[in-house]
């Protein structure tokens, strides 16, 4: 099964995807979204939940429309100023609560380059995400994580099932994981995410993808992450 999706549906446009009369059939543009996608990457998650009624309400409108729908939660934007995530107790209370009303079951968790590759910060991400029990965590880490600690990397994912999530075009992953989590943020000059993949680059794109593989989600990041999932999907 490969599942594509975005990193946030509220670029989509309602009009171009399904007319002037869009309203007549939709409440929102989730709901438009959800019509045509099963999956979604909550970035509104990344600095601050939004209220757990806002959740539910996410939650009734894809559902409503697409019962499979499913939420992924993006809790990233917690760094200090040593690039390492932070959750304490009270935080991952809060982050539980909100995924309850979302029905989310996975949970991305995204490092920037800061966040280098050393045994200290190896333990520090096992004992972290070992907190959060009961959700399949994914990690996105950038940097020499992907050069020098990449054995070490994935040994990590291994015994802890971390599920590690690479740029598709940069790194295909063969190892044995529950599922694959690939996220594209464009390749471009002055801002990677302002960007648009050519017909030929989503070629090549489905062409990475094993067939034989276990479950895939590909989810766009970029500026035009909408018009690119969809295309791909009618590949």
């Amino acid at each position: 099964m490969i599942e594509v999706g975005c990193c946030d549906w509220k670029n989509i446009k309602p009009k171009s995807v399904i007319g002037y009369s869009w309203k007549s059939s939709y409440s929102s543009s989730l709901q438009v979204y959800a019509s045509i996608f099963n999956v979604v990457e909550l970035k509104s998650s990344i600095t601050k939940f939004p209220m757990y009624s806002t959740a539910s309400r996410w939650f009734k409108e894809a559902t409503s429309i697409n019962e499979t729908f499913e939420f992924v939660i993006n809790v990233s934007g917690i760094f200090g100023p040593d690039g390492k995530p932070h959750l304490n107790n009270g935080d991952i209370a809060k982050l539980k609560y909100f995924a309850k009303h979302l029905k989310a079951k996975k949970l991305l968790f995204q490092t920037p380059s800061l966040f280098e590759y050393n045994v200290e910060n190896l333990e520090y991400i096992r004992s972290l995400l070992s907190k959060i029990n009961g959700y399949q965590n994914i990690w996105e880490p950038k940097g020499t994580w992907l050069t020098k600690g990449f054995k070490d990397l994935m040994l990590l994912c291994i015994e802890e099932n971390i599920v590690l999530c690479t740029d598709p075009f940069k790194i295909i992953l063969k190892a044995d994981q529950p599922f694959n989590y690939y996220r594209l943020n464009g390749f471009g000059k002055i801002m990677t995410y302002n960007y648009k993949f050519s017909k030929s680059e989503l070629k090549i794109l489905k062409s990475k993808i094993p067939k034989n593989m276990h479950d895939t989600y590909i989810m766009f990041n970029n500026t035009y992450m909408c018009e690119d999932a969809m295309a791909f999907k009618e590949m």
